[in-house]
């Protein structure tokens, strides 16, 4: 019995090092698909090749629908960005946007010029990304995807970075880490929040892997989310595990909850960029 009570809490802590105000799937889904009239929420996904961007997206309406959904393309394996596109997927009210992955070298990915141009809404859907020619340098067709005049509900209101967890203490670069950076910078620049999320947490220990549920008592995870604060620069508050839908057949209570409560902060920070913009203008 005390080697059983070692053994768990050498990996466990005995009480969440996180608290959700509920676990009830019902009252999350309610909470965080709420929809107010009249607005129209959008956030951008960006992170690095084989993260799980396309995945998250996936997983978070096959939540909504109850059902496997898998019209965002998550192609894991590749070492290069299967997403060449802006893609917009709708779920109610709210716009998950994917685009190209955040690549390490400058020949990959995109150009920070056209993440500006993205986030203030002049880049519009099906754009192909150049990682050599900015949407004003590439001709017709910048012409042709390029919006002059964007309003409210062509801006991104809130930017999710997405990084696998597995990497934060290997495969992760310097080079990733600072173009990351760089980004960040630009964010705060044009006042859009950002949050991180770390996925294949379940790859972290066993004790996630048997059951996601402990994502918040497992001494291996908080130790990545405490890393990745360090590394990234983000606060932990806004940092949160995950376990995309991947492998998984059946649409689980205990998987959903962590990817809800991500979204949720997401949408509310989108919420509070919204507000923000709207005072300032008429201010103007």
């Amino acid at each position: 019995m005390f080697r059983i009570f070692g053994y768990l809490w050498r990996w466990a802590f005995p009480q969440p090092w996180r608290q959700s105000s509920t676990w009830d799937i019902e009252t999350m889904k309610k909470e965080v698909m709420k929809e107010e009239e009249e607005k129209q929420i959008n956030v951008l996904i960006l992170g690095p090749v084989g993260a799980g961007k396309s995945s998250f997206i996936n997983s978070i309406i096959s939540i909504v629908k109850n059902r496997q959904y898998g019209m965002a393309a998550a192609h894991g394996k590749f070492t290069k960005s299967w997403t060449k596109t802006l893609d917009e997927y709708r779920c109610r009210n709210l716009r998950l946007f994917d685009c190209v992955g955040v690549a390490q070298t400058e020949e990959e990915g995109f150009l920070i010029d056209d993440l500006l141009f993205l986030i203030k809404g002049n880049i519009m859907e099906g754009y192909v990304f150049d990682p050599v020619k900015s949407i004003k340098q590439n001709g017709e067709e910048g012409k042709r995807f390029f919006k002059d005049e964007p309003g409210l509900n062509d801006q991104m209101h809130c930017v999710i970075f997405i990084v696998d967890s597995t990497s934060i203490n290997s495969t992760i670069s310097d080079e990733l880490v600072e173009k990351i950076d760089n980004l960040q910078v630009k964010l705060c620049d044009e006042h859009i929040p950002r949050i991180l999320i770390l996925t294949k947490v379940d790859k972290l220990c066993d004790m996630v892997a048997n059951n996601i549920k402990n994502v918040f008592r497992s001494r291996a995870v908080q130790q990545i989310v405490k890393t990745a604060s360090e590394k990234f620069g983000i606060e932990e508050a806004s940092i949160h595990p995950v376990k995309n839908y991947v492998d998984d057949f059946d649409i689980l209570n205990e998987m959903n909850i962590p990817l809800l409560i991500a979204l949720r902060q997401a949408k509310n920070y989108a919420e509070d960029r919204i507000e923000y913009f709207l005072q300032h203008k008429e201010g103007q």
